[in-house]
């Protein structure tokens, strides 16, 4: 797990230490205390970010992630889809290959418009199992689901 640094005193935040958000920056607690003008509780899951209507969160690496690993995934299933024709069910392959594609192009955007279905996506990318050649995709799901339990992950997608 990487280790956060506080923004502002420059801090390493402790394993156990609850890293919070101020205007879109991870600092320790007492910076919080300092910046806010008290002790005001500012943790990941509930961000006030003082941001104008025109600016853009910054995007958090596992986002990122999860769009290069949908991109390999559907170019996965399509080729296995056009390859593996004779195995059980080579259409919903491409077919999800295609929507892996395309959930993907829209988060690797600088400015993604706000994703939907992101967990059905991957849910279905681990139901590919059943195609017999979609193992990419059932790693590509699992991995997808726990980015998306991360708070970080969960805040930026929720601002979009």
């Amino acid at each position: 797990m990487q280790k956060e640094i506080c923004k502002n005193c420059g801090r390493a935040i402790g394993k156990l230490e609850e890293p919070f958000v101020y205007k879109g920056h991870i600092v320790c607690k007492e910076c919080t205390r300092k910046l806010c003008d008290g002790p005001q509780e500012t943790t990941l899951e509930a961000v006030n970010f003082d941001q104008t209507a025109n600016s853009v969160p910054t995007k958090p690496g596992k986002v990122t992630a999860i769009g290069g690993m949908r991109i390999g995934a559907g170019v996965c299933n399509i080729l296995a889809g056009i390859v593996f024709f004779w195995l059980v069910l080579p259409l919903a392959m491409i077919a999800l290959g295609v929507i892996e594609i395309i959930s993907a192009s829209n988060l690797l955007k600088p400015h993604p418009a706000p994703p939907g279905g992101l967990k059905t996506i991957a849910i279905l990318e681990i139901v590919a199992i059943l195609t017999l050649a979609g193992w990419i995709s059932v790693v590509v799901g699992i991995i997808t689901l726990v980015f998306l339990g991360d708070p970080r992950v969960k805040d930026y997608l929720s601002r979009l």
